[in-house]
């Protein structure tokens, strides 16, 4: 589990202007432009949670070239796709997803306001918002 970026907290500046925007394909520009600002210290110090470590250090090496990476935080959206091929085409429910290996909570790589950013919640069917200080899991994604 980590934190999205837990010192954030009332300092991003590139929200989704609203919670219908369709950011699909964004996944990869908003990894690159977060680990950017996190390497830079851009929304304050990194790692500032004592318990759960900011998800945009830790993922660094698994994320490969940081100006082109084979590997991202997928979007809201991407999310959403993601959920809803699993559901309609694999047969995962909020019953049943742990027995396909998905945990309860993903973070996302979009910013919900200036306090927060959005995650997949499959234990209730949803994409929802939360503080950047959450702790929540991550999953990369890759397209081909």
């Amino acid at each position: 589990r980590y934190c999205w970026y837990d010192d954030a907290y009332g300092n991003l500046d590139n929200p989704l202007e609203s919670e219908t925007v369709n950011d699909f394909g964004q996944g990869k520009q908003n990894t690159i432009d977060m680990i950017a600002n996190w390497n830079s210290s851009g929304y304050g110090s990194q790692n500032a949670n004592s318990t759960y470590k900011d998800m945009w250090g830790v993922i660094q090496t698994a994320v490969g070239n940081i100006s082109d990476p084979t590997w991202f935080v997928p979007s809201k959206s991407e999310w959403a796709a993601f959920g809803d091929f699993a559901y309609t085409k694999m047969g995962v429910d909020t019953e049943n997803y742990v027995n396909y290996g998905l945990q309860g909570y993903y973070w996302s790589s979009a910013q919900s306001n200036t306090r927060g950013a959005y995650y997949a919640d499959f234990g209730n069917g949803y994409i929802r918002n939360n503080l950047v200080y959450g702790n929540y899991f991550v999953c990369l994604s890759a397209t081909f």
